[in-house]
């Protein structure tokens, strides 16, 4: 009798939802699986599908991993060339890329890179870009400090900075910006 409930419990509370589990995941592999069927007939076609779903899961995380930059860069250019005015929106994809902006004092900083200076080493576009990738970062650690803000690259090759500040202050805040602005000089040198 012990064995026999044993085996019932086991069957009712382990079996069962796992099996239920996998039936719903090839079921909802199948659909989303156009042109590749999907037979599932032991373990190893479950661990088979289990494994390609993994690599899909990778493949897709490095395609949105490689479009963030692109996506913060169309972002943030509809912001400064006024194209876009539902700031709920813009809030929301903004925290979707990790970016906060925090309230709505803005100052707005372009940063000319000084470039011809490493036309003189061998791989100068790689330089170029190294560096203005690298300025934008550096832009993005030093405003990030006591204010909020993101760095990003405009398509000249200048590198365009939005800092946000907490409270609307005409003699405070670009005093601030114009020390980020030596602070970034003296870096990026």
């Amino acid at each position: 009798l012990f064995a026999f409930a044993v085996n019932i419990y086991l069957r009712e509370f382990t079996y069962k939802p796992l099996d239920k589990f996998l039936r719903s995941v090839i079921e909802a592999s199948k659909f989303t699986q156009k042109g590749k069927e999907v037979k599932v007939e032991n373990v190893r076609d479950v661990e088979a599908l289990f494994e390609r779903m993994f690599n899909e899961h990778q493949t897709m995380l490095g395609q949105v991993r490689e479009s963030v930059p692109a996506l913060k860069w169309r972002i943030l250019t509809d912001i400064i060339l006024g194209c876009r005015s539902d700031i709920a929106d813009i809030r929301t994809q903004l925290e979707t890329l990790g970016i906060s902006l925090g309230c709505e004092n803005f100052i707005v900083m372009v940063i000319k890179a000084d470039e011809s200076s490493l036309q003189n080493y061998v791989n100068a576009a790689k330089n170029v870009s190294l560096y203005r990738t690298s300025l934008i970062a550096l832009a993005e650690e030093e405003v990030n400090g006591e204010t909020s803000g993101t760095a990003f690259e405009l398509a000249d090759g200048n590198v365009c900075v939005i800092i946000s500040f907490e409270t609307f202050d005409t003699v405070r805040n670009p005093a601030i910006v114009l020390s980020y602005a030596e602070t970034i000089r003296m870096k990026s040198q």
